[in-house]
């Protein structure tokens, strides 16, 4: 499946979730999450732009695996997705084949989904709460990303098509 997404950094969340609703989106979720990135020792994933993640939303568990196609305006990826049964459990395979943890990250998001459109507002947590409230935006391609940007009242160039290290150096080096 083709993943196109944009981040708009430092948000108000209640002003963005205001235009949500009455723009007719649905809130799906809201709640902690957490996710872990893996990688082999040698950083050969992210050497050849992939990501390995596992993810843990609510109740929920998804395996996620990503590989870059563009990262332009857009970051854009292939992305295979499934739900598995035990967070704990498949940390403990990943461990057992030689997977490391390259990244683990909590963030309280609200999830909310208009037509094709997935938005995602995370206010990190922890080791990375130093990160403003953003917003996310994931359509199946690019015109239909940037046509709800707009409708939001922003422009492409509040957009960033930022991974979430790419969002974790951009503000580590404003410090």
């Amino acid at each position: 499946m083709k993943e196109v997404e944009v981040k708009i950094l430092d948000i108000d969340r209640e002003e963005i979730e205001k235009k949500l609703v009455a723009l007719g989106a649905e809130k799906t979720f809201e709640g902690e999450m957490t996710a872990i990135y893996w990688d082999f020792p040698d950083k050969s994933l992210r050497a050849n732009k992939r990501t390995f993640r596992l993810r843990q939303e609510g109740d929920t568990t998804k395996l996620t695996f990503k590989t870059r196609v563009k990262h332009q305006h857009m970051k854009v990826n292939r992305e295979e997705e499934v739900t598995i049964s035990d967070f704990e459990t498949m940390q403990y395979i990943f461990r057992s084949i030689g997977l490391r943890t390259n990244l683990r990250t909590v963030k309280d998001r609200v999830s909310y989904q208009y037509k094709d459109i997935k938005f995602e507002i995370d206010d990190y947590t922890g080791n990375f709460g130093y990160i403003p409230v953003f917003l996310e935006i994931e359509g199946e391609n690019e015109e239909a990303v940037e046509k709800i940007v707009k409708k939001l009242g922003y422009t492409m160039n509040d957009c960033k098509p930022f991974s979430t290290n790419d969002l974790i150096l951009h503000y580590r080096n404003t410090l």
